[in-house]
């Protein structure tokens, strides 16, 4: 690595120039995108964003180079022949990520979200099994979260056209759809994050995020769906306390409040319709069979699923 080291990390004097960020620019253009390659790839990458982020402070025309040589497509190109190259995909999210976290200048970051590139990223089929690739988008989606406000989030937001009736536009939001994918998913921290994701979209005053969130079938079902898990879960909890492990209670009882305290940030960040249909699906699904099962039975769709049965020690 000494001899990438060499080329890619020049003197102070001439780190933070334009012409070091064209000649980063020329590398990424012009380099085969193969094993090979990949460390140099990465490295391109890497030092790009700190130039960039550094020009956002300093100088202008870093980033009026950026914009007129549509370097996001260099990305997307990049990402389209990585194949299998972890490395280059961790690399590329993450400077993607860095750039949306920490430049500062408006137009900008309106730059850099208003291209669909970011949109097709969202949607790209990553092989989210790798855990570095995983801790890399989930920051990338929280990044884009909280730069959304009534003008950044029409960049996300857009209407697609569908088959049917008149050929109507069915809104889509790649943001959005794809946090609810990660909602249950085995990690914690990326359930806290995806959940920050879906409070900042719901809390951007845009009537079209409000009447598409409100109009989501997804967002009370997962809601309603990791509470009753999160309950099934404390009663298990609870039948194993008796033996004298009180630890999966406590873990069990913090999981269903945090859900709970969230569930109370929906309420209070929607507006009304969004409100109805959750607090519809709490009564229902939840509220209901808590209060009533005990008393008469209940319709199957209202009853809970039973407890999974304790673990037995070994």
């Amino acid at each position: 690595m000494g001899w990438l080291q060499q080329i890619l990390s020049p003197s102070n004097a001439n780190k933070y120039t334009l012409a070091h960020l064209k000649s980063l620019h020329s590398t990424l253009s012009r380099t085969p995108v193969n094993e090979r390659n990949k460390a140099l790839i990465v490295e391109s990458m890497r030092s790009m964003a700190e130039l960039l982020i550094w020009g956002d402070k300093n100088d202008p025309s870093f980033f009026e180079f950026f914009l007129e040589n549509n370097v996001l497509a260099v990305f997307w190109n990049i990402l389209a022949h990585s194949h299998s190259l972890v490395q280059i995909k961790v690399q590329l999210v993450q400077t993607l990520s860095i750039l949306i976290q920490n430049i500062e200048a408006g137009p900008s970051v309106y730059y850099i979200l208003s291209n669909d590139h970011i949109n097709n990223l969202i949607r790209h089929p990553f092989d989210l099994s790798n855990e570095e690739l995983l801790a890399h988008y989930v920051s990338l989606l929280k990044a884009i979260a909280l730069r959304l406000d009534e003008h950044t989030v029409q960049f996300f937001i857009a209407s697609a056209t569908a088959e049917g009736v008149g050929g109507a536009g069915v809104p889509r939001f790649a943001l959005f759809d794809a946090s609810l994918t990660l909602w249950t998913h085995e990690e914690r921290m990326v359930r806290t994050a995806v959940r920050t994701i879906v409070l900042s979209i719901c809390r951007v005053p845009d009537a079209a995020v409000r009447a598409f969130v409100s109009a989501s079938a997804t967002l009370p079902d997962v809601m309603i769906s990791s509470l009753r898990a999160d309950y099934a879960a404390l009663l298990n909890g609870m039948s194993v306390a008796t033996n004298g492990d009180g630890e999966r209670l406590d873990e069990a009882l913090q999981l269903l409040l945090d859900e709970m305290y969230f569930f109370n940030d929906l309420l209070e960040a929607g507006d009304g319709l969004l409100s109805n249909h959750l607090l519809s699906g709490f009564l229902t699904r939840l509220v209901l069979p808590l209060l009533v099962a005990p008393l008469t039975p209940l319709p199957p769709h209202l009853a809970l699923p039973p407890p999974p049965p304790p673990l037995v020690a070994i």
